[in-house]
Protein backbone atom coordinates (compact mmCIF):
# COMPACT_ATOMS: atom_id res chain seq x y z
CA UNK A 1 0.00 0.00 0.00
CA UNK A 2 0.96 3.67 -0.12
CA UNK A 3 2.87 3.50 3.17
CA UNK A 4 4.80 0.33 2.27
CA UNK A 5 8.13 1.92 1.39
CA UNK A 6 10.71 -0.43 2.92
CA UNK A 7 13.69 -0.33 3.03
CA UNK A 8 13.00 3.42 3.19
CA UNK A 9 11.52 5.03 6.28
CA UNK A 10 9.44 8.11 6.98
CA UNK A 11 10.60 9.58 10.31
CA UNK A 12 8.09 12.05 11.76
CA UNK A 13 9.84 12.66 15.09
CA UNK A 14 9.76 16.44 15.50
CA UNK A 15 13.39 17.51 15.12
CA UNK A 16 13.54 20.44 12.70
CA UNK A 17 16.88 20.96 10.96
CA UNK A 18 18.16 23.69 8.60
CA UNK A 19 17.53 22.97 4.91
CA UNK A 20 20.19 21.62 2.57
CA UNK A 21 20.26 21.92 -1.22
CA UNK A 22 19.01 18.37 -1.90
CA UNK A 23 16.11 18.47 0.55
CA UNK A 24 12.55 18.32 -0.80
CA UNK A 25 9.94 21.08 -0.79
CA UNK A 26 6.26 20.33 -1.17
CA UNK A 27 4.05 23.18 -2.27
CA UNK A 28 0.36 22.96 -3.08
CA UNK A 29 -1.88 25.33 -4.98
CA UNK A 30 -4.53 27.24 -3.08
CA UNK A 31 -7.19 26.35 -5.66
CA UNK A 32 -7.40 22.61 -5.13
CA UNK A 33 -5.63 19.28 -4.94
CA UNK A 34 -2.61 20.16 -7.06
CA UNK A 35 1.09 19.98 -6.22
CA UNK A 36 4.14 21.52 -7.85
CA UNK A 37 6.12 18.75 -9.51
CA UNK A 38 7.33 17.17 -12.73
CA UNK A 39 5.92 13.83 -13.85
CA UNK A 40 7.43 11.54 -16.48
CA UNK A 41 6.08 8.42 -18.17
CA UNK A 42 7.99 5.15 -18.58
CA UNK A 43 9.87 6.55 -21.58
CA UNK A 44 11.05 9.65 -19.76
CA UNK A 45 8.57 11.96 -21.48
CA UNK A 46 6.79 14.68 -19.54
CA UNK A 47 3.15 13.81 -18.95
CA UNK A 48 1.12 16.03 -21.21
CA UNK A 49 -2.37 14.52 -21.02
CA UNK A 50 -5.15 14.58 -18.42
CA UNK A 51 -4.65 12.08 -15.63
CA UNK A 52 -7.63 9.78 -15.05
CA UNK A 53 -8.21 6.76 -12.84
CA UNK A 54 -7.92 4.58 -15.94
CA UNK A 55 -4.65 6.12 -17.11
CA UNK A 56 -2.22 3.17 -17.09
CA UNK A 57 1.04 5.11 -16.77
CA UNK A 58 3.00 4.75 -13.53
CA UNK A 59 4.55 8.23 -13.35
CA UNK A 60 8.02 9.06 -12.09
CA UNK A 61 7.75 12.13 -9.93
CA UNK A 62 10.25 14.91 -9.27
CA UNK A 63 9.62 17.59 -6.68
CA UNK A 64 11.29 20.98 -6.10
CA UNK A 65 14.46 20.99 -4.02
CA UNK A 66 15.90 23.61 -1.72
CA UNK A 67 18.43 24.35 -4.46
CA UNK A 68 15.54 25.32 -6.79
CA UNK A 69 14.38 27.75 -4.13
CA UNK A 70 17.86 29.20 -3.63
CA UNK A 71 18.12 29.83 -7.37
CA UNK A 72 14.62 31.22 -7.94
CA UNK A 73 12.89 32.39 -4.73
CA UNK A 74 15.53 32.56 -1.97
CA UNK A 75 13.38 34.97 0.05
CA UNK A 76 10.84 32.16 0.72
CA UNK A 77 13.32 29.71 2.27
CA UNK A 78 13.15 31.29 5.72
CA UNK A 79 9.39 30.68 5.88
CA UNK A 80 9.48 26.99 4.92
CA UNK A 81 8.09 24.58 7.51
CA UNK A 82 10.05 21.43 8.37
CA UNK A 83 7.74 18.38 8.15
CA UNK A 84 9.67 15.09 8.50
CA UNK A 85 12.44 13.12 6.85
CA UNK A 86 12.58 10.27 4.37
CA UNK A 87 15.77 8.42 5.25
CA UNK A 88 18.35 11.25 5.24
CA UNK A 89 16.29 13.59 3.05
CA UNK A 90 14.51 16.38 4.91
CA UNK A 91 11.05 17.38 3.73
CA UNK A 92 9.75 20.96 3.95
CA UNK A 93 6.43 22.65 3.22
CA UNK A 94 5.90 25.98 1.51
CA UNK A 95 2.58 27.01 3.04
CA UNK A 96 2.95 30.70 2.28
CA UNK A 97 0.36 32.72 0.36
CA UNK A 98 0.53 33.02 -3.42
CA UNK A 99 2.89 30.09 -4.14
CA UNK A 100 5.42 30.84 -6.86
CA UNK A 101 5.71 28.32 -9.69
CA UNK A 102 9.36 27.23 -9.95
CA UNK A 103 10.59 27.17 -13.59
CA UNK A 104 10.55 23.64 -15.02
CA UNK A 105 7.73 22.44 -12.76
CA UNK A 106 3.96 22.41 -13.17
CA UNK A 107 0.80 22.18 -11.08
CA UNK A 108 -0.28 18.54 -11.33
CA UNK A 109 -2.99 16.62 -9.45
CA UNK A 110 -2.04 15.00 -6.17
CA UNK A 111 -3.78 11.81 -7.34
CA UNK A 112 -0.44 11.06 -9.04
CA UNK A 113 0.90 10.32 -5.54
CA UNK A 114 -1.29 7.20 -5.38
CA UNK A 115 0.75 5.31 -7.95
CA UNK A 116 3.87 7.38 -8.57
CA UNK A 117 7.49 6.44 -8.09
CA UNK A 118 9.70 6.59 -6.17
CA UNK A 119 7.15 5.22 -3.71
CA UNK A 120 8.72 6.87 -0.69
CA UNK A 121 8.19 10.32 -2.20
CA UNK A 122 4.57 9.51 -3.13
CA UNK A 123 3.96 8.62 0.51
CA UNK A 124 5.78 11.78 1.58
CA UNK A 125 3.55 13.83 -0.71
CA UNK A 126 0.33 12.43 0.75
CA UNK A 127 1.60 13.03 4.30
CA UNK A 128 2.73 16.55 3.40
CA UNK A 129 -0.76 17.25 2.05
CA UNK A 130 -2.26 16.12 5.36
CA UNK A 131 -0.01 18.47 7.32
CA UNK A 132 -0.59 21.32 4.89
CA UNK A 133 -4.33 21.09 5.46
CA UNK A 134 -3.77 21.18 9.22
CA UNK A 135 -1.38 24.14 9.16
CA UNK A 136 -3.74 26.16 6.97
CA UNK A 137 -6.84 25.38 9.07
CA UNK A 138 -4.99 26.17 12.31
CA UNK A 139 -3.92 29.72 11.56
CA UNK A 140 -6.30 31.18 14.14
CA UNK A 141 -7.31 30.03 17.61
CA UNK A 142 -10.68 28.30 17.86
CA UNK A 143 -11.12 29.65 21.42
CA UNK A 144 -10.25 33.32 21.22
CA UNK A 145 -9.61 33.96 17.52
CA UNK A 146 -6.01 35.18 17.94
CA UNK A 147 -3.26 34.11 15.51
CA UNK A 148 -1.61 30.73 16.09
CA UNK A 149 2.12 30.08 15.75
CA UNK A 150 4.07 26.82 15.38
CA UNK A 151 5.34 25.54 18.71
CA UNK A 152 9.13 25.29 19.05
CA UNK A 153 9.28 21.98 20.97
CA UNK A 154 6.64 19.78 19.33
CA UNK A 155 4.45 19.58 16.27
CA UNK A 156 1.65 21.81 17.47
CA UNK A 157 0.16 25.23 16.94
CA UNK A 158 0.05 27.51 20.00
CA UNK A 159 -2.22 30.52 20.40
CA UNK A 160 -0.33 33.79 20.75
CA UNK A 161 -2.96 35.12 23.16
CA UNK A 162 -4.59 32.44 25.34
CA UNK A 163 -1.92 29.75 24.90
CA UNK A 164 -4.32 27.09 23.58
CA UNK A 165 -2.47 24.22 21.85
CA UNK A 166 -3.73 22.37 18.77
CA UNK A 167 -2.19 19.13 17.46
CA UNK A 168 -2.52 17.66 13.94
CA UNK A 169 -6.02 16.37 13.29
CA UNK A 170 -6.42 12.72 12.31
CA UNK A 171 -9.87 11.52 11.22
CA UNK A 172 -10.48 7.79 11.84
CA UNK A 173 -12.60 6.04 9.23
CA UNK A 174 -13.48 2.45 8.36
CA UNK A 175 -13.26 0.60 5.04
CA UNK A 176 -15.59 -2.40 5.06
CA UNK A 177 -15.43 -5.64 3.12
CA UNK A 178 -18.94 -7.08 3.48
CA UNK A 179 -18.93 -10.77 2.54
CA UNK A 180 -21.87 -13.01 1.63
CA UNK A 181 -20.86 -16.59 0.78
CA UNK A 182 -18.41 -16.23 -2.14
CA UNK A 183 -19.22 -12.58 -2.95
CA UNK A 184 -18.18 -9.19 -1.64
CA UNK A 185 -20.19 -5.96 -1.63
CA UNK A 186 -18.74 -3.42 -4.06
CA UNK A 187 -19.98 0.12 -4.59
CA UNK A 188 -19.54 3.27 -6.63
CA UNK A 189 -19.84 6.73 -5.14
CA UNK A 190 -22.67 8.99 -6.24
CA UNK A 191 -21.19 12.48 -5.87
CA UNK A 192 -17.41 12.15 -5.91
CA UNK A 193 -14.87 12.55 -8.71
CA UNK A 194 -13.61 8.99 -8.20
CA UNK A 195 -15.88 6.61 -10.15
CA UNK A 196 -13.94 3.35 -9.74
CA UNK A 197 -14.89 0.38 -7.59
CA UNK A 198 -15.13 1.05 -3.88
CA UNK A 199 -16.50 -0.51 -0.71
CA UNK A 200 -18.71 0.79 2.08
CA UNK A 201 -16.77 3.36 4.12
CA UNK A 202 -17.38 6.08 6.65
CA UNK A 203 -15.96 8.18 9.47
CA UNK A 204 -16.18 7.14 13.12
CA UNK A 205 -18.60 9.26 15.12
CA UNK A 206 -18.10 10.62 18.64
CA UNK A 207 -18.57 7.91 21.29
CA UNK A 208 -18.47 5.11 18.74
CA UNK A 209 -16.03 2.21 18.38
CA UNK A 210 -14.78 1.32 14.87
CA UNK A 211 -16.77 -1.92 15.06
CA UNK A 212 -19.94 0.05 15.77
CA UNK A 213 -19.09 2.30 12.83
CA UNK A 214 -18.87 -0.78 10.60
CA UNK A 215 -22.36 -1.96 11.55
CA UNK A 216 -23.86 1.53 11.29
CA UNK A 217 -22.33 2.42 7.93
CA UNK A 218 -23.32 -0.85 6.27
CA UNK A 219 -26.90 -0.44 7.52
CA UNK A 220 -27.06 3.22 6.45
CA UNK A 221 -25.58 2.78 2.98
CA UNK A 222 -26.72 -0.75 2.02
CA UNK A 223 -29.50 -1.64 4.45
CA UNK A 224 -27.69 -4.80 5.58
CA UNK A 225 -27.17 -6.25 9.05
CA UNK A 226 -23.69 -7.69 9.66
CA UNK A 227 -21.93 -10.03 12.09
CA UNK A 228 -18.45 -11.51 12.64
CA UNK A 229 -16.73 -8.12 12.32
CA UNK A 230 -12.98 -8.68 12.04
CA UNK A 231 -10.16 -6.13 11.86
CA UNK A 232 -7.80 -6.51 8.88
CA UNK A 233 -5.22 -3.68 8.74
CA UNK A 234 -4.88 0.10 8.72
CA UNK A 235 -3.55 2.83 6.45
CA UNK A 236 -2.72 6.52 6.94
CA UNK A 237 -4.50 8.40 4.16
CA UNK A 238 -3.30 11.97 4.04
CA UNK A 239 -5.52 12.91 1.08
CA UNK A 240 -8.47 13.02 3.51
CA UNK A 241 -6.45 13.72 6.68
CA UNK A 242 -7.54 10.28 7.79
CA UNK A 243 -6.51 7.01 9.34
CA UNK A 244 -8.30 4.17 7.54
CA UNK A 245 -9.20 1.02 9.48
CA UNK A 246 -10.01 -2.01 7.34
CA UNK A 247 -12.63 -4.52 8.50
CA UNK A 248 -14.28 -7.59 7.03
CA UNK A 249 -17.71 -8.80 8.16
CA UNK A 250 -20.46 -11.20 7.14
CA UNK A 251 -23.81 -10.00 5.84
CA UNK A 252 -26.82 -11.41 7.67
CA UNK A 253 -29.14 -10.18 4.90
CA UNK A 254 -28.89 -10.50 1.12
CA UNK A 255 -31.18 -7.82 -0.30
CA UNK A 256 -29.33 -4.52 -0.72
CA UNK A 257 -31.24 -1.32 0.02
CA UNK A 258 -28.86 1.28 -1.35
CA UNK A 259 -28.64 4.84 -0.02
CA UNK A 260 -28.80 6.82 -3.27
CA UNK A 261 -27.50 10.05 -1.73
CA UNK A 262 -24.17 8.31 -1.05
CA UNK A 263 -23.93 5.62 -3.73
CA UNK A 264 -24.72 5.28 -7.41
CA UNK A 265 -24.25 1.49 -7.35
CA UNK A 266 -24.00 -1.31 -4.79
CA UNK A 267 -23.84 -4.96 -5.84
CA UNK A 268 -22.59 -8.41 -4.84
CA UNK A 269 -19.48 -9.35 -6.83
CA UNK A 270 -18.28 -12.96 -6.98
CA UNK A 271 -14.60 -13.65 -6.42
CA UNK A 272 -14.33 -15.04 -9.93
CA UNK A 273 -15.65 -11.75 -11.37
CA UNK A 274 -13.25 -9.39 -9.58
CA UNK A 275 -10.47 -9.71 -12.15
CA UNK A 276 -7.56 -7.28 -12.18
CA UNK A 277 -7.46 -4.51 -9.61
CA UNK A 278 -5.75 -1.28 -10.79
CA UNK A 279 -3.00 -0.65 -8.26
CA UNK A 280 -2.44 -1.64 -4.66
CA UNK A 281 -1.71 1.75 -3.07
CA UNK A 282 -5.09 1.97 -1.31
CA UNK A 283 -6.46 -0.13 1.52
CA UNK A 284 -9.65 -0.63 -0.49
CA UNK A 285 -7.84 -2.27 -3.39
CA UNK A 286 -5.70 -4.30 -1.02
CA UNK A 287 -8.84 -5.67 0.66
CA UNK A 288 -10.51 -6.49 -2.66
CA UNK A 289 -7.41 -8.38 -3.79
CA UNK A 290 -7.22 -10.20 -0.46
CA UNK A 291 -10.82 -11.38 -0.81
CA UNK A 292 -10.28 -12.37 -4.45
CA UNK A 293 -7.33 -14.53 -3.44
CA UNK A 294 -8.59 -15.91 -0.11
CA UNK A 295 -12.37 -15.69 -0.14
CA UNK A 296 -14.26 -16.11 3.13
CA UNK A 297 -11.00 -17.07 4.86
CA UNK A 298 -10.63 -13.29 5.35
CA UNK A 299 -12.94 -13.56 8.35
CA UNK A 300 -12.45 -17.15 9.47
Amino acid sequence: MLQDILPHRLNNEYRPVPPSDDDLVFVFSEKGTNAMLRAFDDNGHLLDRPVTDEYPVIPRLLFPRILDYRQNVPERISSLIWLFSIDDCQVFLDAGPDPVLIPGYAWLPTKLFRRGIPAEFSYAGATAWHLKEWYISSRFCGRCGAPMRPDRKERAMRCTSCGSIVYPRINPAVIIGVIKYDSILLTRYANRPYKGRAMIAGYCEIGETPEQTVAREVMEEAGLRVCDIKYYKSQPWGFDCGLLLGYYCRAVDSDIRMETDELSEAYWCRRSDIGNVPGTSSLTNDMIINFRDNGADCIS
